[in-house]
């Protein structure tokens, strides 16, 4: 009985997410475009439009309704889910979870109550606007921002040769080679593809080019600085057919298996908060050195933000996040 209920109310709050997901549908010909950004059109609220943001709504809907169904076995329908019920939810969440992780569950909830209201047409304000309170977390007490903590060059070769250790098949470590040689985020590793690899552009240090898309769509070439990194593009793409994923696994994948290896390493405790961003200050901290001796503190400042995908006049402090040994020259 209680496992046909657990699922039946996971089943209503996806049916209320799907029922918003319009993979088709142009995001920009339903917004209005200003000096400081955008915002919908009356026909665009609530509709998502990609799998990825899609994916978000259910892990945390479902959450929720599970919590909710152990805590409160007389709710039925999702529909009829008090704004209390969500809130200790939430609090649930606190003990192990930044601020910032809190502000994104509420923020989903708020969005989900939204759906349902109007897969169901109905009009419970419990589960939108402030109603749906951020609790305090346990995590960041100071709300402070949690920094992907930097892997350190050994301990990052130790995971390499664990993930490349014989009779292993898996291929999350070419996402990690690509973020320490290339600098790519992890939606980046995910989604280049054959085609992308470009040594046949001379670029920057004569090696070639490999192309990233990542944040907003955004189109970033990198120059391939060594011999070395292009003969692992070299061997990454032969004999294989240009619209083939060069890694081939999400960059969700790309993650858990970076955090499992330094886990099965003894190295968790170590890095309790990390991702792939930790190997992309790797590549960060490689291009600032690099670069001491042809280019000025500000000249330096500007090409790495440039490399990593960041505004090339963003702040000398977030940069410092990437690179800690950022001293003037």
């Amino acid at each position: 009985m209680a496992r046909g209920k657990v699922r039946n109310l996971v089943h209503q709050i996806e049916s209320a997410i799907y029922s918003r997901y319009k993979p088709g549908v142009d995001k920009d010909s339903l917004m209005i475009k200003g000096k400081k950004g955008g915002k919908h059109l009356p026909e665009g609220i609530d509709i998502v439009f990609c799998i990825k943001s899609r994916n978000a709504y259910l892990d945390v809907g479902r959450m929720a309704m599970r919590y909710i169904m152990e805590h409160y076995p007389d709710i039925r329908y999702v529909k009829d889910v008090p704004v209390d019920a969500v809130n200790e939810f939430l609090v649930s969440k606190a003990p192990n979870n930044s601020t910032a992780a809190l502000i994104g569950y509420a923020s989903k909830m708020r969005s989900n109550g939204r759906f349902v209201n109007k897969f169901f047409r109905t009009a419970n304000v419990d589960l939108i606007d402030k109603r749906v309170i951020v609790p305090k977390s346990g995590k960041t007490t100071k709300n402070e921002r949690l920094w992907d903590m930097q892997i350190e060059r050994e301990d990052y070769e130790r995971c390499l040769a664990y993930a490349t250790r014989p009779g292993t098949r898996r291929r999350a470590h070419i996402g990690w080679e690509l973020s320490v040689r290339f600098g790519p985020r992890a939606s980046g590793c995910g989604s280049v593809k054959v085609s992308d690899v470009r040594l046949d552009l001379k670029g920057r240090f004569g090696f070639g080019r490999i192309r990233f898309c990542e944040k907003g769509k955004r189109l970033r070439l990198v120059a391939v600085r060594t011999e070395d990194d292009r003969k692992l593009l070299e061997d990454l793409s032969r004999g294989r057919d240009p619209d083939e994923l060069l890694v081939g696994i999400t960059d969700d994948a790309i993650n858990k298996a970076l955090n499992r290896t330094l886990k099965a390493l003894g190295l968790k405790s170590k890095y309790p908060y990390t991702s792939i961003h930790g190997l992309r200050k790797l590549f960060a901290g490689r291009c600032w050195d690099a670069n001491r001796a042809e280019l000025s503190y500000m000249e330096n400042v500007m090409d790495v933000n440039k490399q990593l995908g960041h505004g090339v006049l963003r702040n000398v402090k977030l940069l410092r996040v990437y690179v800690p040994h950022l001293e003037k020259y």
